[in-house]
Parts: structure tokens; C-alpha cells; sequence
């Protein structure tokens, strides 16, 4: 049986390539003292997964809602700073911004 996950996050779309995320997790290691809320999270199916960069991520259970009405602005600036900061460690360049996406996991 098909479970549908769902996942309201903060941060950017980088790409459908499994080995990026591996790769992402592994530089992400590296730079945890600059950037100690940003990690890869995975959206889409076996056949088309998506990976993300995110600095916030929460699980949205069937027939529930959630919010980003408690977070600050001050917090929302401070990930900002450490998703550009990731994105250059990893050596992103001309990507989108970060915004409040809304992905589903598929398994």
C-alpha cells in the first residue's frame, strides 16, 4: 500500500539526482557549525524523487494543517544566511531562492 507524506518546509529546490543528497549530507557535515539547521530532505516517488535543501521541515499528517505563522522574521533572515551559506559550500550557483515550499513523499 502507497503511504502520501506531506511536508511544509523552508528552503529550495537542488535537484532529482539520489547520489546529490548523499553528497549534499556529506558537505553539510562539514559545515554544521555555520549552517546547524539546514539538511537534504527527499520529496516525490521511487521513480521521481526531488531533493530539497531546507532549513525548517514539518510533517503535515492527513486531514491536519501547519503554520508558519510563529516564525519570526529574525529566524526566517538567520536561514536565509545559512542556506546561502550551504549553497556555496556545496557550489551551487543561479539557483532560486529560498521560499516555503510544500512537497509529498510518496513510499
Amino acid at each position: 500500500m502507497d503511504t502520501n507524506t506531506a511536508f511544509l518546509a523552508y528552503g529550495l529546490h537542488v535537484g532529482s539526482d539520489a547520489d546529490e543528497a548523499e553528497r549534499i549530507d556529506e558537505v553539510l557535515d562539514t559545515i554544521k557549525d555555520r549552517c546547524p539547521d539546514v539538511h537534504s530532505a527527499a520529496g516525490g516517488s521511487n521513480q521521481g524523487e526531488q531533493i530539497f535543501l531546507v532549513a525548517y521541515s514539518k510533517e503535515v499528517e492527513p486531514g491536519e494543517y501547519r503554520s508558519a505563522a510563529g516564525i519570526s522574521p529574525e529566524q526566517q533572515a538567520g536561514w536565509d544566511v545559512q542556506l546561502a551559506h550551504a549553497i556555496q559550500a556545496l557550489g551551487y550557483s543561479g539557483r532560486d531562492r529560498a521560499a516555503w515550499l510544500c512537497f509529498t513523499e510518496l513510499s
